[in-house]
């Protein structure tokens, strides 16, 4: 009878401690996941500030835009700023700039 009380009584210590590492790690547990939930939050905020950033540029992209100028020899439109400008005509390379304005 000894035999089998001791190993009962053996069995609850056992029990005991694997309730406490149950405890132990139900608590690491709460704590990965609370981690990792924080971790969501700080990368969810990140990726909306910089989809802001890139709204942000997109819209003084658009304020920046140049007019548009139409070639006098070719007809092709480019923006004011790369077309070569003689007596207020515009160009949209030397050579048609030559062959159209020979005075030049």
């Amino acid at each position: 009878m000894r035999c089998a009380l001791d190993a009962g009584a053996g069995l609850r210590q056992t029990s005991r401690v694997s309730y406490k590492s149950d405890a132990l790690m139900g608590k690491f547990l709460l704590l990965v996941g609370g981690a990792l939930l924080i971790f969501w939050i700080v990368r969810a905020s990140l990726r909306r500030r910089k989809r802001e950033i890139q709204r942000q540029a997109q819209f003084q992209d658009k304020d920046t835009s140049e007019d548009m100028v139409r070639c006098v020899a070719c007809g092709v439109h480019l923006p004011r700023g790369e077309s070569l400008t003689v007596r207020g005509q515009f160009y949209c390379c030397v050579d048609h700039q030559r062959r159209h304005d020979p005075g030049n």
